[in-house]
């Protein structure tokens, strides 16, 4: 059994043929027999009806060509013939390569062959095979017929790190280079295995790439990728916030079908691992009806509190963080901060009512009417001091806090309710002023998650006035006084210093002169 020609190279247009639709590489197999009959009955006279049976690629379960047989092809084909005694035949097959290869290993050629009928004789010599295996060459690698390849793989993201966020999906690329520094690379492949809170988008330039989940096989230079020939192309992915993870990881890897050896496999892969954080997609509101305390001149308050309602005016303050998108929110702490004591130890917002949402647990329960105003009696006894704006803020004067932890959930709520302390504001002296509650939203779990920058501390401002009826006070009818008796001293002794005073004297000798 011969082939011709005795190599298979795809890279060379000549040894083509056409069947059907298709063209490829072909290789024509010449089969002869040489029949020679020992015994010396008239079996010499007679034909003899001889088989074979030829099988391509026996060893695997997809073969990489067929046998043409008029308008079939297939990876075996049975005939029959006859031959006599002394006689020689030889039969020609048509062998065509498959579009898409694999070139680890050469095309091997199968024949059976031996009588059709051996149970009516005569029968092949025990000594002679029944079977033919060859092989041809799917390259020219030498006279080893091994292509001994170096393949060298870069690759490096776009991005060092990377926030993920809950609304957008942002774009990654793996900039690769694959180039061969030795015999001639077939079915050369890039295989990127990449991490779920990634999707891949696509391959620039357009090549031929199959994607499995998270497995991306992409062709290299098909069907060889040649000596000294350097491939590049990006691979670009997109983030996805379903799946949370500490790291991107993408393991990218340079393989053929050609054999290289162990020395060199060592910059056949890179590992790319990019640390990411989570935007964690809340939205974080306040609702406040804008409250303005106002203290009436000469108001008073009642001596004595047995509800607190008698404390003062009312304030109430809900919070309210909802979720946006797809992606798991971390447990969130909400840190809510008051002035509560002015420095002369006044009482200035009084805690009364915290309520929540399911989920959401508070540590306010010793701030809350601490006083027990209610089923007790508290007796107000404020200090005289003088108040002002910044004074009665956190830093300046006493402020507490309470924090609330807040699970998972698409609408989480917060409802915190104050009491002015009123005996403060009508024993202090002042004209106006503002006190501030801040709530902070933080990330219980910040080595993984992040806030936006939408999500900055919110301020409600709380607003005091008090009110005079007693006209302009005395002090300031003297200070106007005195100044404007200081502003008039200043022009006399102007006009003093400019001569404006001086007048001279009449001369009456010169007068009499005239008159005479």
């Amino acid at each position: 059994m011969t082939f011709n020609p005795r190599k298979i190279s795809l890279q060379k247009s000549q040894n083509q043929c056409e069947h059907g639709d298709r063209r490829s590489a072909c290789v024509n197999a010449t089969v002869c027999f040489h029949y020679h009959v020992k015994s010396d009955n008239k079996a010499r006279d007679e034909p003899a009806e001889m088989g074979y049976t030829l099988v391509l690629d026996a060893l695997r379960a997809l073969s990489r060509a067929t046998v043409i047989d008029g308008d079939k092809s297939d990876r075996k084909i049975s005939r029959t013939f006859q031959i006599r005694h002394g006689e020689g035949k030889c039969m020609k097959e048509t062998i065509m390569m498959s579009s898409v290869l694999d070139f680890r290993d050469p095309l091997l050629v199968s024949l059976k062959f031996g009588p059709t009928k051996e149970d009516q004789g005569p029968v092949l010599d025990e000594s002679l095979p029944k079977s033919i295996n060859k092989t041809i060459p799917l390259v020219d690698c030498g006279d080893d017929k091994k292509c001994i390849t170096d393949l060298s793989l870069k690759a490096k993201p776009s991005v060092k790190s990377a926030v993920i966020k809950a609304t957008a999906k942002d774009k990654i690329d793996v900039n690769v280079s694959v180039k061969n520094k030795r015999d001639n690379a077939y079915n050369t492949r890039v295989v990127l295995s990449f991490t779920p809170n990634v999707d891949y988008v696509k391959v620039e330039p357009e090549m031929v790439c199959t994607l499995n989940h998270t497995r991306l096989e992409c062709a290299v230079g098909y069907p060889f990728l040649g000596n000294n020939v350097e491939e590049h192309f990006k691979v670009r992915f997109e983030t996805n916030p379903k799946h949370i993870q500490e790291e991107i990881q993408i393991q990218v890897k340079a393989t053929s079908d050609s054999e290289e050896q162990l020395s060199t496999l060592g910059d056949n892969s890179v590992h790319i691992s990019i640390p990411v954080k989570y935007e964690a997609g809340v939205i974080f509101t306040v609702d406040y009806t804008e409250v303005h305390v106002e203290v009436a001149e000469g108001e008073q308050h009642a001596p004595s509190f047995n509800d607190t309602s008698m404390i003062g005016e009312e304030v109430n303050i809900n919070y309210k963080v909802e979720k946006s998108g797809d992606m798991a929110t971390p447990p969130l702490r909400l840190t809510v901060a008051y002035p509560k004591l002015s420095p002369l130890k006044n009482r200035l917002l009084y805690l009364t009512h915290v309520t929540t949402s399911p989920k959401v647990k508070c540590e306010a329960a010793h701030l809350i009417n601490p006083d027990k105003i209610g089923p007790g009696v508290l007796v107000p006894k404020p200090k005289k001091e003088t108040l002002g704006f910044y004074v009665l803020q956190c830093g300046a004067t006493d402020c507490a806090s309470f924090r609330c932890l807040i699970s998972e959930a698409n609408t989480s709520q917060v409802n915190v309710t104050f009491r002015v302390w009123k005996p403060t504001f009508i024993k202090g002296e002042f004209s106006s002023l503002s006190m501030m509650v801040n709530a902070t939203l933080n990330i219980e779990n910040a080595h993984l998650f992040e806030l936006g920058s939408n999500e900055r501390p919110r301020s409600v401002r709380i607003q005091v006035s008090k009110q005079t009826v007693g006209g302009i006070p005395i002090w300031i009818i003297i200070l106007s006084i005195l100044i404007g008796l200081l502003i008039l001293a200043l022009v006399i002794f102007i006009l003093w210093r400019l001569g404006f005073f001086k007048r001279k004297s009449p001369n009456y000798s010169e007068k009499e002169d005239m008159m005479d």
